[in-house]
């Protein structure tokens, strides 16, 4: 996943996801980053300390 999130801002890459704003992906990209650094570490972030959070999981996480 990580990789294609890449490829989407690599200009020689034809690979690019459509209907979303490159800020979006960037957000998307940085909350898989988040999500595997701090399993490895032991330490995940706190739910609401992403702006916006989640909108998958608004419903089960207050």
């Amino acid at each position: 996943m990580l990789m294609l999130l890449g490829c989407h801002f690599d200009p020689n890459d034809v690979f690019a996801i459509k209907g979303v704003s490159d800020e979006d992906v960037s957000g998307l990209r940085a909350r898989f980053q988040f999500v595997f650094e701090g399993f490895y570490a032991g330490r995940m972030r706190a739910y609401d300390s992403f702006d916006p959070p989640n909108p998958l999981l608004a419903s089960t996480h207050h």
